[in-house]
């Protein structure tokens, strides 16, 4: 049987083709199945998401060696002496004066008190903290070194007048926290916050006793006080040996909603000895600062229904506490 001689031309070219095709798929390599190939080995420590606030170092007050902490607690307490002086008035104008309870109620310059605070760290470089001091001062029973009036209605302690004095300063702040650095050398915090301030002054006359005007001398005990926000502040503290550390701490008050022109700072550094694991006692010396006062006052002190509420300090001197870190 024959074939035409066309198609014998056109059949030759089509067999050497798939003849071809067959050849080169033999040979390509054999496809790889993707589910069958090993996995490489996955490290335990390689991240698995942010890593916000993670260290892979000690934090402050542990030792070298120790597995870092994210959370981290500090509590503190001090007993405090300053040298103190300050003034006060309390009252409306014509009927109130100012005056310094030191110098001419006998108050005693050297006052004690505390100091308190807490904070927290949570989630590596975030937390809060509560800050409070207290100093106090009380004085014997002496004659008044000149006239006092304070109070409304106004209360008057004539001078040469036998009587004691007491004197009450409280500072509070509440912050958020930043920590900057936490680590075994360093500790490096920043926060903003609220804060309260308070000065109180409190006379009790020896005994009651006829006044000139009439009427008679009676106890009276007045304060000023400024709300703060926001509150300011920096914690620094570095250690150059395992044992010893160096540390500032500063508070400024300087935006009052309540009171606008006060003022309240305190600042502290010393040293800080380690006694036992997360254990430490600060030894250092502490400035208080700062007054309560209304711009207002600057205006209204020719009127005579104005209302005069204004104080202002400033003391110093040793702090003695312990602070405990975990």
């Amino acid at each position: 049987m024959s074939f035409p001689r066309g198609l014998a031309r056109i059949s030759v070219p089509i067999a050497v083709a798939l003849l071809s095709a067959e050849a080169r798929a033999q040979e390509a390599p054999a496809p790889i199945d993707s589910s069958s190939a090993p996995t490489p080995p996955r490290s335990d420590n390689a991240p698995t998401g942010p890593q916000i606030g993670k260290t892979d170092r000690p934090g402050f007050g542990q030792d070298e060696g120790d597995a870092p902490r994210e959370e981290r607690v500090r509590f503190e307490g001090s007993l405090l002496g300053a040298i103190f002086d300050s003034s006060f008035r309390y009252g409306k104008s014509g009927r109130s004066n100012r005056f310094d309870p030191q110098a001419e109620l006998s108050v005693p310059r050297w006052t004690t008190g505390a100091r308190g605070a807490f904070a927290f760290k949570v989630f590596g470089f975030y937390g809060a903290g509560v800050n409070y001091i207290s100093l106090t001062a009380e004085g014997p029973v002496r004659p008044a070194g000149e006239d006092v009036r304070m109070g409304i209605p106004a209360r008057e302690l004539p001078q040469s007048a036998r009587a004691s004095a007491r004197v009450e300063f409280q500072q509070l702040a509440i912050d958020l926290r930043l920590w900057l650095v936490d680590n075994a050398d360093f500790r490096a915090e920043c926060y903003a916050g609220f804060g309260w301030v308070s000065y109180r002054l409190g006379i009790h006359p020896a005994a009651p006793f006829p006044l000139p005007q009439g009427g008679a001398s009676m106890a009276i005990s007045r304060s000023t006080e400024a709300f703060f926000t926001p509150v300011l502040g920096i914690v620094f503290v570095w250690n150059p040996t395992s044992r010893v550390g160096l540390y500032i701490d500063t508070i400024l008050n300087y935006f009052s909603w309540s009171r606008p022109g006060s003022s309240a700072g305190l600042t502290r550094a010393g040293v800080r000895l380690r006694l036992a694991y997360g254990l430490e006692a600060v030894l250092g010396i502490f400035v208080v600062s700062g007054q309560v006062y209304d711009l207002r006052d600057a205006f209204g002190s020719r009127a005579s229904g104005h209302e005069f509420k204004q104080s202002s300090w400033i003391g110093g001197g040793p702090e003695l506490g312990l602070s405990s870190t975990f």
